[in-house]
């Protein structure tokens, strides 16, 4: 619940502060969802029912120019944002921050400072405070848009690193091992296309997912060979071709 509250009082702040970052970053989010899923679903489906209804091209025409134009327009918004809106906007919200901090420092007892412990939490919360606060206008823009995206085209995944959901040991990663069965779920079931994915060849699956985690390593040495830690020859994995990889890493 506390992460909750902080949650909430930095969209206030935001949205009190500088209001006009604040609604950019939030209105831009459906619209550019929006753009996704003209382009990437309804486009197409529009294009071909004009085709295939026997109405005239210049229907298709006009469609294609409503759809550029409106393309273009969010296009020089976005630029626009990103150039002017967002930096004045975070410069505003960063000043605002750092004034309410140094209020809340002049108001202390100097003798709060003793404690090493509440020295050293009030220097990390000053430090860390403007970062976060960008940090959760940025994570609402994406779950505003990803929310956009499940009510036009009734799908909806999010995999957020949210200021607060996304702290080390929140299961991130977990999930990530769980859709490629590196784990089983121990309660419930994970589907794809409807069918558990339990139930699916595993070797067949996993040959359709590739991943790279936080800790991956890249090594000078063709892709069918693995070298095991602290070692220096390689452990190939069998391949079709008849080449033979290097013995030694150099």
């Amino acid at each position: 619940m506390r992460t909750l509250g902080n949650i909430f009082f930095a969209l206030r702040f935001a949205a009190k502060n500088s209001p006009l970052y604040f609604w950019t970053k939030m209105l831009l989010a459906p619209l550019n969802a929006a753009q996704g899923f003209v382009e990437g679903v309804l486009a197409l489906k529009i294009l071909l029912d004009i085709m295939e209804s026997g109405r005239p091209f210049g229907d298709a025409l006009l469609f294609m120019l409503v759809f550029f134009g409106f393309g273009i327009v969010l296009n020089l918004l976005n630029n626009f944002a990103s150039a002017y809106i967002n930096p004045r906007g975070q410069e505003k919200l960063n000043a605002s921050m750092n004034r309410i901090l140094y209020d809340k420092a002049a108001a202390l007892d100097l003798s709060c400072y003793d404690s090493p412990e509440f020295y050293d939490d009030f220097v990390w919360g000053v430090s860390e405070a403007n970062p976060k606060i960008n940090a959760i206008l940025d994570n609402a823009a994406h779950l505003i848009k990803a929310i956009s995206t499940a009510i036009m085209t009734g799908a909806l995944f999010i995999l957020l690193d949210w200021v607060g959901l996304g702290y080390n040991g929140a299961g991130k990663t977990t999930l990530a091992k769980l859709l490629m069965r590196l784990y089983d779920p121990t309660e419930g079931e994970i589907l794809l296309a409807g069918v558990n994915i339990k139930e699916y060849d595993l070797a067949k699956y996993r040959r359709k997912i590739g991943a790279v985690f936080q800790d991956y390593q890249i090594f000078a040495a063709p892709t069918a060979c693995r070298p095991p830690k602290w070692r220096t020859k390689y452990i190939c994995l069998k391949t079709g071709g008849s080449s033979r990889p290097p013995t030694t890493v150099h």
